[in-house]
C-alpha cells in the first residue's frame, strides 16, 4: 500500500468517525426538534384570547394551547374561525379567529328562559357563568364594565363610550343571557353538523346568537391549557 493510499484511508476513516460522532451528539436533539415541529403543525397550536367575551374564565391577551385532533363536548372551550358571512353579521369585514364555549351539539334543542337552560328537555348547568351572573343579579356588573371592560383595539373616548353602552345593557336587561333581540326567552335548534358556540360573558359576547352556528370544519381545536400569564398557568 502506498503512503498516499494509506493517508486517504485514514482521512476517510476520520470523516466517518466525525459523522458518527455528530449523529450521536446531535441526532436526538434534531429528532426532537423535528417531532415538535411536525406535532405543532398537525397536533397542537397556540392562540391568544382577543377581547372580553370569555371573561371571567379567560381574559384578553391570555395565551392558550389547543389540541387540533380529537373531539369535543358540551362545555369545552374551542377556537373557531368565522366565515366572511358571519363576520358581516357582526359588522366586520374580516373573519376572525374566536375563542368560545360549546353549548349546543348537532341536533340539540336549546331552550333559554331567564337564565335557565334546558337541552333536549333536560336542565343543563353552566357553572362557568356563576361569577358574572351573580354580579348581574346584584346589579354590579354594569359598574364593573364601566370601570375595567377591555375591548380589543379600542381606546380613549371610544372605549369609554362602549363601556357605558355595555353597562347600560347589563343594567337594563331582563337576563344575563339573551338573544340578538335582547329577549330573555328563546329557543335554538342546532342544525345537523353544526355547533352552537357562546362566550361566558354573555352581555358582551358576539357569538352564535348573532352570527349563527359553526361547522366542525370551522373549529380549529379544543383549549387544553393556559400558559400565559404564568400566574394563571393551568387548565382554564
Amino acid at each position: 500500500m502506498t503512503a498516499s493510499s494509506a493517508a486517504y484511508k485514514r482521512a476517510k476513516s476520520h470523516q466517518s468517525n466525525q459523522k458518527k460522532s455528530f449523529i450521536r451528539e446531535w441526532g436526538p436533539l434534531i429528532l426532537f426538534i423535528v417531532v415538535v415541529f411536525l406535532s405543532r403543525i398537525f397536533l397542537w397550536g397556540t392562540v391568544a384570547v382577543d377581547g372580553p367575551s370569555m371573561d371571567p374564565s379567560l381574559a384578553n391577551n391570555q395565551r392558550l394551547i389547543i389540541a387540533k385532533v380529537g373531539g369535543f363536548s358540551r362545555g369545552d372551550i374551542v377556537v373557531a374561525k368565522e366565515s366572511l358571512e358571519q363576520a358581516k353579521k357582526n359588522n366586520s369585514t374580516e373573519a376572525k379567529t374566536i375563542v368560545k364555549r360549546v353549548i349546543g351539539l348537532p341536533g340539540d334543542v336549546l331552550v333559554f328562559d331567564h337564565d335557565t337552560l334546558t337541552i333536549n328537555g333536560k336542565a343543563y348547568s353552566q357553572p362557568w357563568l356563576k361569577k358574572y351572573k351573580d354580579l348581574f343579579d346584584s346589579k354590579k356588573l354594569g359598574a364593573l364594565y364601566k370601570k375595567s371592560l377591555v375591548l380589543s383595539g379600542i381606546k380613549g373616548t371610544e372605549l369609554q363610550s362602549q363601556r357605558i353602552a355595555f353597562a347600560n345593557i347589563a343594567d337594563t336587561s331582563a337576563a344575563f343571557t339573551f338573544d340578538k333581540n335582547y329577549s330573555p326567552s328563546f329557543t335554538v335548534t342546532v342544525p345537523d353538523g353544526q355547533y352552537f358556540l357562546m362566550g361566558d360573558n354573555r352581555v358582551v359576547s358576539a357569538d352564535s346568537r348573532t352570527v349563527g352556528s359553526f361547522s366542525k370544519s370551522q373549529i380549529q381545536g379544543k383549549v387544553l391549557f393556559r400558559f400565559w400569564p404564568l400566574t394563571k398557568l393551568g387548565a382554564p
